[in-house]
This record gives C-alpha cells, sequence and structure tokens, in this order.
C-alpha cells in the first residue's frame, strides 16, 4: 500500500468511524479535516513496503560486506610483527 492509499484508508476509517457527525460537518469543515490529516501523513514520510524491503536489502548487504572488512584487518593485524611499546 502506498502512502496515497495509506492516506485514502485513513480517511475512510476516519469517516466510518464518526458516522452521521461527520456528516453534519459542512464541506469547509471537512476539507480542513482532511488538509490536517494530509499535512500529518506527509510529516510521517512514510515509504511503501517494496521500497522498505529493498533498503533492508541494501543494509543486508552492506552488513555483510563489513563483516568480511573487519574479518579482512583482524587477520592482516594478526600478521603483523609484534612490537614493544619501547621500539621505536
Amino acid at each position: 500500500m502506498n502512502p496515497g492509499e495509506l492516506f485514502n484508508e485513513f480517511m475512510h476509517r476516519f469517516e466510518s468511524l464518526w458516522g452521521q457527525d461527520l456528516a453534519s460537518v459542512d464541506n469547509e469543515m471537512r476539507a480542513q479535516i482532511r488538509r490536517v490529516a494530509r499535512s500529518a501523513f506527509d510529516k510521517m514520510d512514510l515509504v511503501t513496503r517494496e521500497e522498505f524491503d529493498a533498503q533492508c536489502a541494501v543494509l543486508a548487504r552492506a552488513r555483510e560486506t563489513l563483516e568480511r572488512l573487519e574479518q579482512t584487518v583482524r587477520e592482516l593485524q594478526q600478521q603483523l610483527p609484534k612490537q614493544s611499546p619501547h621500539s621505536e
């Protein structure tokens, strides 16, 4: 569900929750409610499930690369000759 669909679903549920009470509100008030709700949704910076899953995959690959690099650094450090603190 994309952010626009999520907003529409929210408004549908909001209107059904208020039922007849919202029906008595004039169009200007309805429009104001929609503007406030839209503003709140826009500030949430929502992403689609597909975008979220793609970023999770990118993060997992980056994490794997980092772990391999850390292992390589450890192996290289073990290959360095041990230096005493006063040898410099």
